[in-house]
């Protein structure tokens, strides 16, 4: 269990790092679109597949949670802001885009809080014990859950962005070019913006 706690950290610090980059700007790179769903999904289903699967019940809340997360991480993917920046494409998170992932955790819990209540999900029941006071039980088969969900958000999102980026005919930037994570942070908050198809604006 100690590894799966290592492993999920590990994954959490790396997604946690990406949101901070996207809230103050980065450029887009095909890869890096594709790479976080693809850690969290691959993980999860390690995790899943290693610890004996799941309960009948379970699969069926994954599925739906997971198309919840699917749908809603498209509509997220049509919320980011997309912008010119030395010629490259950068994007940017905004406050609608965190409003809809807020709706999409809501969403995933509402369906969990149901199944759970309607006796068919059996790892959900740390739901009702969470509001029942008690201690909620998170088993490596049910973190594998959790991280397939958030990785077909992730993945609903790149599949929305990846059109719209291409639309705009404004080219991504090369995978592995470009300054520290520390600097691309700080590019972009002090920056200048060029909007898609608009004209010069600086913040």
């Amino acid at each position: 269990m100690e590894k799966t706690v290592l492993a999920i950290g590990v994954v959490l610090v790396v997604v946690a790092l990406m949101i901070v980059r996207r809230v103050y700007g980065e450029p887009l790179r095909a890869r890096r679109l594709l790479l976080a769903p693809v850690i969290e999904l691959a993980i999860g289903g390690y995790q899943i597949a290693t610890h004996g699967g799941l309960p009948a019940g379970e699969w069926l809340s994954l599925a739906l949670t997971g198309a919840v997360s699917l749908g809603l991480g498209a509509a997220r993917g049509g919320t980011v802001q997309l912008f010119e920046r030395r010629g490259v494409l950068w994007q940017r998170y905004r406050l609608r885009t965190f409003l809809v992932w807020v709706g999409a955790f809501v969403a995933r819990f509402g369906v969990r809080a149901l199944l759970a209540a309607l006796g068919v999900t059996t790892a959900a029941a740390s739901v009702s014990s969470l509001a029942s006071g008690g201690r909620p039980h998170f088993s490596a088969a049910l973190i594998g859950t959790l991280l397939i969900t958030s990785g077909l958000g992730f993945l609903g999102e790149s599949l929305v962005l990846t059109p719209r980026a291409l639309a705009t005919g404004v080219p991504m930037q090369a995978s592995g070019s470009g300054g520290s994570s520390l600097l691309g942070i700080l590019d972009g908050v002090r920056g200048d913006d060029r909007p898609v198809g608009g004209a010069r604006r600086r913040r």
